[in-house]
């Protein structure tokens, strides 16, 4: 994980997207998916978001709801949870760039 600073910023503002493996505002930081193991929610979202200079501020762009399961592990959700954003990037990518 890398904190952007000011100057990149002033270059590319309103032109970057992120993914955070939980559902926004509720749960960010740098260990959503353990975030969302110890709250004992029953779900965690595939997010994909604008980046500001906040840490996880920026505004939802869409977010795929993925259960927790019984038994998981932050091994196990991470990797259910990342193949949705694996699938969710590129489409929102190709629908941010479309003409």
């Amino acid at each position: 994980m890398h904190i952007l600073r000011a100057p990149f910023f002033e270059a590319y503002s309103g032109r970057i997207v992120n993914t955070h493996s939980a559902p926004l505002p509720a749960f960010p930081g740098a260990h959503p998916i353990e975030d969302v193991l110890a709250a004992r929610v029953s779900e965690t979202a595939a997010t994909i978001h604008w980046v500001d200079e906040g840490v996880d501020t920026g505004a939802v762009i869409r977010a795929e709801r993925v259960p927790v399961e019984v038994g998981d592990t932050p091994e196990s959700l991470r990797a259910r949870v990342q193949a949705v954003e694996h699938r969710l990037l590129p489409a929102v990518v190709r629908e941010l760039i479309a003409p």
